[in-house]
């Protein structure tokens, strides 16, 4: 009769901590919506390929999204910045995504970062 209790515990536990992950998740920004596959036809000529993989994806990268995602990333010890809520999603060359969690570290003195 124990049994029953406790896997009803173990499901509500397991529940809250399910929706606490997916929360979270939702609230956070990620940049995996600043990659697209690219048609390497459709890319501007550049110089001389002297490395040309056998296999490789091409995607091309929206540096606006970048930009404005790495903008608001929180301050490094803030609140914010605990929860992990800017994520920036790299491709890897295995074809594998990283996640990386992003905050502001500024390393330059205020005096010196407010020169022209």
């Amino acid at each position: 009769m124990q049994s029953t209790p406790r896997r009803l515990i173990f499901l509500l536990v397991s529940g809250l901590v399910l929706s606490l992950i997916f929360a979270a998740a939702a609230g956070a920004q990620s940049g995996a919506d600043l990659w697209v596959d690219a048609n390497e036809a459709d890319l501007p000529a550049g110089g001389e390929r002297l490395i040309v993989p056998q296999r490789y994806r091409t995607l091309t990268l929206d540096s606006d999204g970048l930009l404005t995602l790495l903008q608001s990333a929180p301050a490094e010890g803030s609140e914010a910045a605990g929860q992990g809520s800017v994520i920036l999603t790299l491709p890897l060359p295995d074809g594998a995504w990283a996640r990386f969690r992003l905050v502001e570290s500024p390393i330059m003195a205020p005096e010196l970062a407010a020169l022209p």
